[in-house]
């Protein structure tokens, strides 16, 4: 059985910061997806089933719950500085959830969706992994658990839907993410 090496006093003060971090965006990160995915439904609301819509939604509000709960219950820990790595787990995994949450919404809305919708859903789909690169530029692994999925839905989809403009949008999105990711790359870089 190996241990796990004990991580220099550097190594936790730069874990720790991180960890902050992600209590610091928290609210943000909730908002901005609270937001878009109310924007969705109501874009949607006309033209895809109530029940649906609203589901999908209720799995949004209550990851959200999760995510704010994770970030109470650092609050309220003993500074919540002596395990930051458990805590840097916990932020991550709340990341990873809330992305295959929006993956869902691809799932569920892109299918039935008419030209004009596809684009905006696809567009939202995009946005989010992308902004989620920026605003947790301090933690490109949370930010990827994120969007990793919603991103790897939305190609399947327009591979296998084939729709008329997929290639060009295809290549917006891969423009978009890389600018992101090498940025947000950078940013933590710089950070160590």
């Amino acid at each position: 059985m190996t241990k796990t090496p004990t991580p220099t006093p550097v190594e936790h003060a730069l874990l720790a910061e991180r960890v902050r971090l992600h209590r610091g965006v928290l609210a943000s990160s909730m908002a901005s997806s609270a937001i878009v995915g109310i924007g969705i439904v109501v874009v949607l609301w006309g033209s895809t089933d109530h029940a649906l819509s609203l589901f999908w939604l209720a799995f949004l509000r209550v990851t959200l719950v999760g995510r704010m709960a994770v970030g109470w219950a650092h609050r309220r820990a003993s500074g919540g500085d002596d395990m930051p790595a458990i805590w840097l787990w916990r932020y991550r995994a709340g990341f990873a959830v809330h992305g295959l949450v929006w993956l869902l919404a691809g799932v569920l809305f892109l299918p039935d969706a008419e030209p004009q919708r596809f684009n905006l859903i696809a567009l939202a789909l995009i946005a989010m992994p992308a902004g989620s690169l920026i605003m947790t530029s301090f933690d490109v692994v949370a930010a990827l658990v994120f969007g990793g999925p919603v991103l790897a839905g939305l190609v399947a989809h327009l591979l296998v839907r084939g729709v008329g403009d997929a290639l060009g949008l295809l290549f917006v999105m891969a423009v978009l993410f890389a600018a992101a990711l090498i940025g947000a790359v950078r940013t933590q870089r710089m950070v160590r």
